[in-house]
């Protein structure tokens, strides 16, 4: 690691700014501009994420165990501007001790299943976009329960069809650098029951298999659904919540999208004393 890495890794470890962890290392003003300019690639994406943790706030800590915060749809790098912000405010407002993430933290537009652009990014481009996501959205939410979505597993979808052992493959975490966060089909947390929603349809796709086995059920996958619908019996009361997505809708990637009448619905959900709560983002 160059001179000028060092100084940007110090940086983003500590908090210090440029000049500061600069100084650090026994160097003045002049070296700084030299570092920015002369760094190398990985120097650069250090500065680039530098510059976007200025000004975030910590993680949360002392919340409600029992409260639960539903991120959704991320699919990073093309997630909305200001998204996880949102979801960050919305931990704080309700004491939130529990993050959910509802799946398809990322895209894979590369390798995805609908036709990819061809002038879109690389393979390469867009995983060290997905990184630097990752990187930031870990600052902000250190432990997160993670329902694994169909974008997430693309590259294992598609190495079972090249026939590949699961061996070959690295734990998506130690991909992503993603510490703290784990991984699941789904998650049953408070006897409430969190998945993805690979393979639904319909916009109270969550309240259907809430129905089915009688358990509140919490999913995302259809972004254009956002809803709390419930049901009651005479043994008890449950609900199905769709928790909206956190993508930017107007990005190149989503153009398979363009000719849907729905509008995409951009909120994150919350689970309180086994009530839901949806908390659209601003327009």
């Amino acid at each position: 690691m160059t001179i000028h890495e060092r100084i940007l890794a110090h940086s983003i470890r500590t908090g210090d700014s440029i000049s500061k962890s600069s100084k650090a290392f026994g160097k003045g003003k002049n070296f700084i501009h030299q570092s920015i300019m002369n760094a190398s690639t990985s120097a650069q994406r250090m500065f680039r994420l530098r510059e976007r943790l200025v000004g975030l706030p910590l993680p949360y800590k002392g919340g409600d165990p029992k409260n639960v915060l539903i991120i959704g749809d991320t699919h990073f790098p093309f997630m909305r501007e200001g998204y996880l912000l949102h979801c960050r405010k919305v931990q704080e407002r309700y004491n939130c001790g529990t993050v959910v993430h509802i799946g398809d933290v990322i895209d894979n537009h590369y390798s995805s299943f609908h036709t990819s652009d061809p002038d879109g990014y690389s393979a390469g481009e867009e995983l060290t976009r997905v990184k630097d996501d990752c990187f930031i959205a870990n600052k902000m939410f250190p432990e997160v329960k993670v329902c694994r979505g169909n974008h997430d597993l693309i590259p294992w979808r598609k190495a079972m069809e090249a026939k590949l052992s699961r061996d070959w493959l690295h734990d998506i975490n130690d991909v992503l650098g993603l510490d703290g966060w784990e991984w699941a089909d789904e998650w049953v947390i408070n006897n409430i029951r969190y998945i993805h929603g690979t393979g639904t349809s319909g916009e109270f796709a969550a309240y259907d298999k809430a129905l089915n086995r009688r358990i509140s059920t919490v999913q995302g996958h259809i972004h254009s659904a956002a809803n709390i619908r419930y049901s009651a019996s005479h043994k008890d009361i449950i609900f199905g919540m769709q928790v909206g997505c956190g993508v930017d809708e107007e990005s190149w990637a989503f153009a398979y999208n363009k000719g849907s009448k729905k509008k995409w619905i951009i909120s994150c959900g919350v689970v309180i004393d086994d009530k839901a709560i949806i908390i659209p983002m601003e327009l």
